[in-house]
């Protein structure tokens, strides 16, 4: 729905105090640092001697092959969600529009962010497993598992909300 009747964009971003935006920053920030600091250990983890790899990488593949098709899937599907969860229905009067539109993009973009996170943390997971069981230097492939680690990362940089991001959000989906 065009809501531009109601709000205009720039009225939307006079509304955007920073006690609004920053609960999203906030996660925003978490949910980078908690996938930074297990890129770290597995990092430290890898320098240390490893044992030596003895058994079957099979495991590694399975879980390998399973990341990338769940992250295709992922990737494919969270811009469709995005969309969907910021559809606003027919009767919200102008008092309460900028709350709910405000409402609406936090939870989209969490909802988004955790999709990303999850395909993040599972790729790490696998470079985890590597590092422990010494197949690193055998298997130094399956590293690609962390570029859903810079995926997310880099979404969460090109996205982390402010008053202009949010406010082309606003531009973008509800003008």
């Amino acid at each position: 729905m065009n809501y531009t009747a109601m709000i205009t964009r720039h009225e939307f971003e006079r509304a955007l105090t920073a006690e609004k935006i920053r609960p999203l920053q906030i996660v925003y920030a978490a949910m980078a640092s908690g996938v930074v600091a297990f890129a770290a250990v597995i990092g430290i983890l890898a320098e240390s001697a490893a044992p030596e790899f003895s058994g079957d990488a099979g495991v590694l593949i399975i879980l390998s092959g399973t990341h990338a098709a769940m992250a295709a899937a992922v990737y494919t599907v969270a811009p469709i969600i995005l969309r969907r969860v910021l559809t606003i229905g027919d009767g919200v009067s102008k008092t309460e529009l900028i709350t709910v539109l405000i409402g609406r993009m936090t939870t989209a973009h969490i909802v988004r962010l955790a999709m990303f996170e999850g395909m993040a943390m599972y790729g790490l997971v696998i470079c985890l497993l590597m590092v422990m069981w010494g197949a690193l230097p055998y298997y130094p492939e399956l590293l690609l598992n962390g570029i859903s680690a810079v995926i997310f990362l880099g979404v969460t940089t090109a996205t982390f909300p402010t008053t202009d991001r949010i406010g082309n959000i606003f531009a973008t989906h509800y003008q």
